[in-house]
């Protein structure tokens, strides 16, 4: 029966909602049933015709009770569970459960009934329809994911990210479920909080290998695949097949087993038809050079039915040359950054089919249940793919339903690239697909989705103003005549454009909108959540008494000028926010990260420092104020040039000789030579630290934030604060640098800035 239905049914999964399956018999009442609806198994509403009065109804009631039983005792059938899912508890095929009457003109009955049953209750004269029942949920908005990461709310809108959107994820509350992901990786961490259940370790490959993820890799890219806060596909189940070692590497012979292996799990869990069950993806995030062998398993994985994405590789060449980039019928994923950019590490040319976010994406790590981590690649953006093949996937009527369709891999990769947001990122050579990954926005009509096809970006190019006119700062604030000649309306750096607003906002109950006012307050919050780090948390000296690389007191005394100068940078922000009309103090829940090691202390201090440094020159894209604009940038500088000495420090106990990967993003060069729009940002930053006729009065350096007056060195510009150049604060809240400084106060440094 289930099978001719589901035959009949193919041409109407396109219309619109409800669907209306017809029956064998000439004259019965349709079911009608939800596209977009989460239905509650063998559970119906039937509904009477006009003519049908009370007596004639309680009649058919006593009618149906007796067919019912009839039919469980033809059957034996036994009784079942709804189970948990649905939060109710009682048995199924329990036949005629209420009655309505609706003001007498509506009046009908629900029930549980077989599927034998059904039939003959749709072919009895009194009964106008029968719809199938369905979950139904209160209108709050529980569709959009708030303080969401960067990646999850660029794959979830149209144009780029904004102030109001770069933390909101769109998304289909059921994404995922039925669906089951093969990670093949360094493993997971399946006891992390965030997969709440839905990992299982599948296999482990190399030999004599442990069953746990050493190595972080694979649990970064499930939490993007299935996480419940970091993940695209959120009900997705998630399985570890490891192929590579902790040290992050392996063989060509353990990948290819691991796909077998994956595409095995697949084929068996089709053939046994688990209810529910819709599909499996499997995503890796790995890569080498060409392999025939590889291609050749991930090709057959595909024609099997395993949906499958790779990464497109990071050595920013062509992605035709490594293998499993190269396999045809994959898709293949290239990295974006926030900023709509192709990655500098990211492959491209004609065997990438898609690109998605892959710089500095937070997730899921290793070392604890709630453990979390940054890390930039195309490994990356490869996941946030997987996740949306399942998330896609899920959409679909499970594989035992009656409304079950042929989804194949090769129609949901060329639904998957038909709807992508064309014309989004910048720095695609010609011979590379300019498109960047969508989900629907939140849709659940997968049929919709589609029909609707793709869209081209609006995204404005490199150079060019996405400036509101008049905004409340350009107002109050007014620049010296001598630097209004320049044109400070500031493009949101590039690869910068809150790059760590979605790790501020994590921390954080603020959560930055679109008014001018509130990129001050932004900034306020960012500076308040880096000082509160030191200041929640008194380093204590036993953290560094294993240093092999510098003393115990240069580590400490290095730390707590970072610690001054952050403090410092709150009330430069502050000189600047009295000017602002309409300001007001944010109100801020911060959760700062805990430190039980000199390692990890500084771990945590080098990822706020980086993510500050960026989220600061993205806030001044969003100011046509030169004076904010300008703070913004001077405390990103600083920022940069605290984690770039963190980050030097690669040995002894602070950091491993392979830590080059916690290099920041950005150093106080790349500060410098940002681009503006139309002048340079970095000009007028440079001549505002070199220039004493400029309105910043007398030269700063690039160090501490009230930094010494003379002539700016390219020392300046290197690594952060040394022991001999710690800034000190007293508490009158003057601050000075020894031995070459002259005391300035906040007050008179924010004046010396800005003062007209």
């Amino acid at each position: 029966m289930k099978g001719i239905l589901g035959l009949s049914l193919l041409p109407l999964l396109a219309a619109a909602s409800p669907v209306v399956v017809d029956s064998i018999h000439n004259g019965a009442a349709p079911i009608l049933s939800s596209t977009n609806a989460k239905e509650i198994p063998d559970s119906y509403i039937v509904v009477f015709k006009k003519h049908v009065g009370s007596d004639a109804a309680s009649a058919h009631h006593s009618w149906v009770q007796d067919i019912h039983g009839q039919q469980l005792g033809r059957s034996d059938l036994k009784k079942r569970f709804l189970g948990l899912e649905f939060g109710f508890g009682e048995e199924i095929f329990d036949g005629l459960k209420d009655t309505f009457n609706i003001a007498g003109s509506l009046m009908g009955y629900t029930g549980r009934f077989h599927e034998d049953t059904i039939e003959e209750i749709r072919n009895h004269p009194d009964v106008d329809y029968i719809e199938r029942n369905s979950e139904v949920h209160t209108m709050e908005d529980s569709s959009v994911e708030k303080n969401a990461p960067w990646g999850l709310a660029r794959i979830s809108h149209r144009d780029r990210l904004s102030f109001g959107t770069f933390n909101k994820y769109l998304y289909a509350s059921e994404g995922g479920e039925g669906v089951d992901v093969y990670t093949i990786d360094t493993g997971i961490n399946i006891d992390h909080a965030d997969f709440g259940g839905r990992a299982f370790w599948g296999k482990t490959i190399p030999t004599n290998d442990e069953d746990i993820d050493g190595n972080g890799h694979g649990t970064h890219c499930s939490g993007t695949i299935a996480g419940e806060k970091y993940g695209v596909s959120k009900k997705a189940n998630i399985y570890a097949v490891k192929v590579l070692r902790s040290s992050g590497s392996g063989t060509m012979a353990d990948v290819v087993q691991g796909v077998e292996w994956a595409v095995e799990a697949h084929l068996k869990k089709s053939k046994k038809g688990g209810k529910g069950f819709k599909g499996s993806v499997a995503n890796m995030s790995l890569g080498g050079g060409k392999s025939k062998t590889l291609e050749d398993a991930v090709n057959a994985g595909v024609e099997a039915g395993l949906h499958f994405a790779v990464a497109a590789g990071n050595d920013n060449a062509d992605a035709c040359g490594y293998s499993p980039a190269a396999a045809e019928k994959a898709v293949t994923v290239g990295a974006s950054t926030l900023a709509d950019e192709r990655a500098y590490f990211s492959n491209y040319g004609k065997c990438t089919d898609i690109f998605a976010p892959g710089l500095n994406i937070l997730s899921t790590w290793i070392g604890s249940k709630h453990a979390v981590n940054t890390i930039s690649g195309t490994s990356m953006a490869s996941p946030h793919i997987a996740g949306l093949l399942a998330y896609f996937v899920s959409l679909q009527p499970s594989k035992d339903s009656a409304f079950a369709v042929d989804f194949t891999p090769e129609k949901l990769k060329k639904d998957l690239i038909s709807i992508a947001t064309e014309g989004a990122l910048t720095d695609i050579p010609s011979d590379t697909p300019n498109l960047l990954a969508w989900n629907g926005g939140g849709s659940t009509n997968y049929s919709e989705i589609v029909a609707g096809g793709g869209y081209k970006s609006g995204s404005v190019a490199a150079g060019s103003t996405t400036f509101k006119a008049g905004g409340i700062l350009a107002q109050a604030i007014r620049l010296p005549t001598t630097v209004t000649q320049v044109t400070m309306r500031f493009f949101p750096v590039l690869n910068g454009l809150l790059l760590a607003g979605s790790a501020v906002a994590q921390s954080s109950s603020c959560s930055p909108q679109s008014s001018d006012a509130e990129v001050v307050q932004y900034a306020w919050a960012i500076q308040s959540l880096v000082e509160g780090f030191y200041s929640n948390q008194p380093l204590n000296q036993t953290f560094f008494s294993g240093a092999t690389n510098s003393s115990t007191a240069e580590y400490a005394q290095n730390l707590r000028g970072i610690q001054r100068q952050n403090r410092l940078g709150v009330r430069a922000i502050q000189q600047v926010a009295t000017k602002v009309p309409g300001f007001s103090s944010p109100s801020c829940s911060f959760s700062f990260p805990s430190s039980s090691s000199g390692e990890e202390y500084v771990k945590n201090a080098l990822r706020l420092e980086s993510d500050a440094c960026s989220a600061l020159l993205g806030a001044t894209g969003y100011t046509q104020s030169p004076e904010v604009s300008f703070i913004l940038a001077r405390l990103a500088a600083q920022h940069s040039a605290d984690a770039t000495w963190l980050a030097t420090q690669q040995s002894g106990v602070v950091f491993p000789s392979n830590s080059s990967s916690l290099l920041p993003a950005y150093n106080p060069q790349y500060v410098l030579g940002t681009g503006d729009q139309p002048g340079r940002l970095g000009q007028f930053l440079g001549d505002c630290v070199t220039a004493p006729s400029n309105p910043c009065g007398q030269p700063f350096f690039i160090g501490p934030l009230i930094g010494s007056v003379g002539n700016r060195s390219a020392a300046a510009l290197g690594p952060g604060p040394s022991a001999s150049g710690t800034a000190s604060a007293s508490p009158s809240g003057s601050a000075s640098l020894s031995p070459t400084s002259a005391a300035v106060s906040p007050t008179a440094a924010a004046k010396r800035l800005f003062s007209s």
